[in-house]
């Protein structure tokens, strides 16, 4: 291993994203304790730590996050 590589390899955190996928996908489909637990900055992809935090406040609010209302905030956030 070269000294950049080992570099590179030291400078960029843990991460999953298909794990950050699953996850995603999991609280989509009803499975909201998630949101209580993690913060958006767990989440490895901008993307997902946007969808992340729209999902947490669709849930404080009492609504349950869905892919549609999801695609829509992200586009009204430009995050897309």
């Amino acid at each position: 291993m070269t000294a950049q590589t080992t570099t590179y390899l030291s400078s960029v955190p843990p991460q999953c994203v298909d794990t950050e996928r699953a996850l995603l996908v999991a609280v989509l489909a009803g499975n909201t304790d998630a949101l209580e637990q993690l913060d958006a900055e767990q989440f490895y992809l901008e993307l997902h730590r946007e969808a992340w935090t729209i999902m947490q406040r669709m849930h404080s609010q009492g609504r349950v996050p869905d892919n549609v209302s999801l695609a829509e905030q992200l586009n009204t956030d430009d995050a897309l």
